[in-house]
């Protein structure tokens, strides 16, 4: 088990990037160098068995809640940001086994232990609620959200437009005509790196002018260089 402000992930999670994005080295070493926020210490927990390498990255927090207040909490590394959450590695089921089994170790140090989102088909969450039970915790599942998405792969744009409602594309079409006639900006689609640090500044400053509440890490949405 490691501990620090922001976690010094060993070599092999920091370039363990299959599978979900939201589990992958990258990933978790980018949100602890620009989303975790302070007083919020990171811990990443690693399991070495035979079948492969395992971790999680993890955060501590104070609950400051009416109901149990300055209650220790050890927590998924995850936010609004996060659209899911799982171990770092290649990972076999004997190594998630061994990986939770630490897990439950290190939770008894807390008030709390909460790991989300999750799927609750996935392996690991299935994992998750049979070893924390054999350890002896008490597991309890709420709802977080839901990913709306549309099955766009294998279509152009024109193929996509003609399986939504018939007054979307008009809608769409008329707002962007109504933009372009005043003449206040341009629309941008960025496919590649070359201007991207530029284009990512230029949508910064928009956003700021904007009605939308603050982005409180805009350190996270630009994806620099240094961090990925």
């Amino acid at each position: 088990m490691r501990e620090a402000s922001t976690p010094t992930l060993p070599e092999w999670a920091t370039t363990a990037n299959e599978g979900d994005l939201f589990s992958t080295g990258v990933w978790f070493r980018h949100f602890a160098t620009t989303a975790l926020p302070a007083g919020e210490p990171a811990r990443f927990i690693e399991s070495h068995p035979a079948s492969g390498e395992a971790g999680l990255a993890l955060a501590m927090k104070a609950s400051r809640g009416t109901t149990f207040p300055f209650c220790r909490m050890l927590e998924s590394m995850a936010n609004y940001y996060s659209c899911g959450f799982g171990p770092i590695g290649r990972v076999s089921d004997s190594a998630l086994r061994d990986l939770v089994r630490d897990l439950a170790s290190e939770g008894r140090r807390f008030d709390t232990l909460r790991l989300g989102p999750l799927r609750r088909d996935a392996t690991f969450a299935k994992v998750c609620e049979e070893q924390l039970a054999v350890a002896g915790y008490r597991t309890y599942w709420t709802p977080a959200f839901k990913n709306w998405y549309a099955a766009t792969e294998g279509l152009s744009y024109a193929q996509y437009l003609e399986k939504v409602p018939s007054s979307f594309p008009a809608t769409s079409e008329k707002r962007r005509q109504s933009f372009l006639r005043k003449g206040t900006g341009t629309i941008v689609i960025t496919t590649s790196e070359e201007n991207l640090e530029s284009e990512l500044s230029a949508y910064t400053q928009v956003y700021d002018s904007s009605w939308k509440v603050p982005e409180p890490f805009p350190q996270f949405i630009q994806i620099g260089r240094a961090h990925v």
